[in-house]
């Protein structure tokens, strides 16, 4: 062959070479997975993972017998943190429940947790500001006071607030922790309950953030090493006007919106201020999970195929994103995001798992993913541990199990967790942030 002709081959192949060679790079590894287990009960989330692989989240106690769909009053929770295979429970400050945030929010490198916990004292507000999961049977709040903690080595240290109830959402490596604390009413609102304004907490001080002109009430679910905090702020006494925000700077920003404006709020941010969250499309309908970043603004990430709502809850250094896509009957399936596609992440785990991923909240550097998910034969919701197959991971034997293919995701999409999840979303995280009525129920 002619030397023309040999550079020209290459010049031909090499492309293709390159496009085969980035493909098989985009394809999601295969996971093995974890049932973590309870604190004793039947239900527990993993809402968190850092980089070490420690887990936070929260389960019901020894004794409880709730029911998943949803648990019944009377099935209280606490919060864990478990490492190396023990769930720790994090306590409280004497009421009966404490928690950490609905969404991803993982501990920091030091072990340090953020959430909120119950005292025994009343509210005087006779508000359930912190929403637990025991009071989904029934509409009458917990009358306990909830404050803002900080949990590391077994010690639980509260932090301050303006006199009411507070939550903490998460604390970063340099021991910034953000959350809310509830203020005086709006003078315009009824009925006259508190509302929950966003703050951070540095040195244990704590620091009012701005809020965005016409906003009342909101407050961040993240906190970046580098300090930046995303969540939601509300415009009306209704709540059926919430933003997405991004605090950085002393400074606040709204990060604009899919075409709709019942539903936006930033729910994670990375190092690289990259943020995920879920926001309503015109006519606010549905909602859809998105992707920001300064460069690009607000991108909408679509569902799984076949679904009509989404939330994204986390994404890593890496930039991968971990949420949630549900199907008209408000059936969940969790699913992973990268490289500009979604993909269902329980056809990526080992065929004959129990339990089916219904939620994933949080990725760590590692590729690790959490959440929760739901075993059929004990109708119990138990959270997860999914670790990609990788060098890093080993090549378990696990790994060399067959994975779920297409049509094993079919018998999963039977969860109908629609009511459960739109009782979560409309008393979401700590504090009184309520979702519109278009959610499934």
């Amino acid at each position: 062959m002619k030397s023309g002709a040999s550079i020209l081959l290459i010049l031909c192949v090499a492309p293709i070479l390159s496009v085969l060679a980035s493909a098989q790079e985009a394809q999601p590894s295969r996971y093995t997975v974890t049932d973590l287990g309870t604190l004793g009960g039947t239900f527990s989330w993993a809402t968190g993972i850092n980089n070490k692989g420690w887990i936070v989240g929260f389960s019901t106690l020894t004794g409880e017998t709730c029911v998943p769909f949803p648990p019944p009053q009377g099935c209280d929770q606490h919060a864990f943190l478990w490492r190396d295979g023990v769930m720790t429970d994090l306590g409280t400050f004497g009421g009966p429940n404490s928690g950490v945030s609905f969404w991803g929010r993982r501990p920091n490198e030091r072990g340090e947790v953020a959430g909120a916990a119950q005292t025994s004292t009343p509210d005087p507000a006779g508000e359930d500001y912190c929403a637990f999961i025991n009071n989904f049977g029934s509409e009458s709040p917990a009358p306990f006071q909830c404050l803002p903690f900080v949990w590391q080595d077994g010690v639980m240290t509260a932090l301050p607030t303006l006199g009411g109830n507070g939550s903490a959402v998460q604390i970063n490596n340099r021991g910034v922790v953000a959350g809310q604390v509830d203020v005086a009413p709006d003078p315009a609102c009824t009925p006259q309950t508190p509302r929950p304004v966003p703050v951070v907490w540095e040195h244990g001080v704590l620091l009012e953030l701005p809020v965005l002109a016409g906003t009342l009430y909101g407050g961040p679910n993240a906190v970046n090493d580098k300090g930046q905090a995303v969540g939601v702020l509300v415009s009306d006494c209704a709540a059926s006007v919430a933003s997405a925000a991004l605090w950085e700077h002393g400074s606040v920003t709204y990060l604009g919106s899919l075409g709709g404006k019942a539903l936006d709020e930033g729910v994670a941010i990375n190092d690289e201020g990259q943020v995920v969250g879920f926001a309503s499309l015109p006519g606010d309908a549905v909602f859809h999970a998105f992707f920001w970043s300064k460069g690009t603004g607000m991108k909408d990430l679509g569902t799984l195929p076949g679904d009509v709502l989404s939330f994204a809850a986390g994404i890593n250094g890496e930039s991968q994103i971990v949420g949630t896509s549900f199907d008209a009957n408000g059936n969940p399936r969790a699913f992973l995001e990268q490289d500009g596609v979604m993909i269902d992440l329980n056809t990526l785990i080992p065929a004959g798992f129990p339990l089916s991923l219904l939620y994933a909240f949080d990725s760590n550097s590692r590729g690790e993913i959490v959440g929760q998910g739901f075993d059929p034969a004990t109708q119990q919701l138990h959270a997860y541990l999914a670790r990609p197959c990788n060098d890093e991971h080993g090549n378990s034997e696990r790994c060399a199990d067959p994975v779920q293919g297409a049509a094993a995701t079919s018998p999963r999409r039977s969860v109908r967790v629609s009511g459960y999840i739109s009782k979560l979303l409309r008393q979401q995280r700590f504090g009184r942030f309520v979702a519109p009525a278009f959610l499934p129920h």
